[in-house]
């Protein structure tokens, strides 16, 4: 069925009940789908022991390193204005968990801890740090 919605549907994305949302600007284009719960495989699970690992030694750093990774995510957002991308502290921070992982193929990503990250000296101690290793794009 198809459905008009001008100005709503630019605000709809997301999940309503079983409806799944997401409006593309560049098309101006809104997909609405059923929900469907993805299927338990080796990726997905391992996907999740990343995630849920990576959100725990996010909340584990200090509120210092946060503003900074929030700071840079700001500056990062002013220079690639009109790109649709937005970025927080938090995605820049799993974007630079991730390109650790690329540098560093021996970091496992579900069981790293901040102990780890100093305890080797790995270039994510600080966001500078990060930046000089090529780990974030410089702004």
């Amino acid at each position: 069925m198809k459905v008009n919605l001008d100005l709503i549907a630019k605000t709809l994305n997301g999940r309503v009940g079983k409806l799944v949302f997401y409006y593309y600007p560049q098309s101006d284009a809104l997909i609405a789908r059923t929900y469907v719960k993805p299927r338990k495989n080796k990726n997905n699970s391992n996907f999740s022991l990343k995630t849920k690992n990576l959100s725990k030694f996010y909340k584990n750093c200090t509120d210092s390193y946060k503003s900074d990774i929030k700071h840079y995510s700001n500056r990062l957002n002013n220079i690639r204005v009109g790109e649709g991308i937005i970025y927080n502290g938090y995605n820049v921070f799993i974007k630079m968990m991730h390109n650790l992982h690329k540098a560093y193929p021996e970091v496992d990503l579900k069981t790293i801890t901040p102990e780890y990250v100093v305890a080797l000296n790995l270039p994510v101690i600080t966001i500078k740090m990060a930046v000089e290793n090529e780990l974030l794009p410089a702004v």
